[in-house]
């Protein structure tokens, strides 16, 4: 599992990555630009939708 951040219209994947343990999983990242940023969760071709 990783996670990706909306950069314009790409999605970048975040170093790092988590494994699922009973349907939940933690993931911390720090990001360091400042302003809004819009994060989804990639499992092989299983994406989330966009967190807002």
């Amino acid at each position: 599992m990783t996670v990706q951040i909306k950069d314009g219209k790409k999605w970048q994947t975040l170093p790092g990555t988590a494994k699922v343990k009973k349907g939940a999983y933690k993931l911390a990242e720090k990001l360091d630009d400042k302003g809004v940023a819009v994060p989804r969760v990639k499992d092989g071709k299983t994406v989330s939708v966009d967190v807002r």
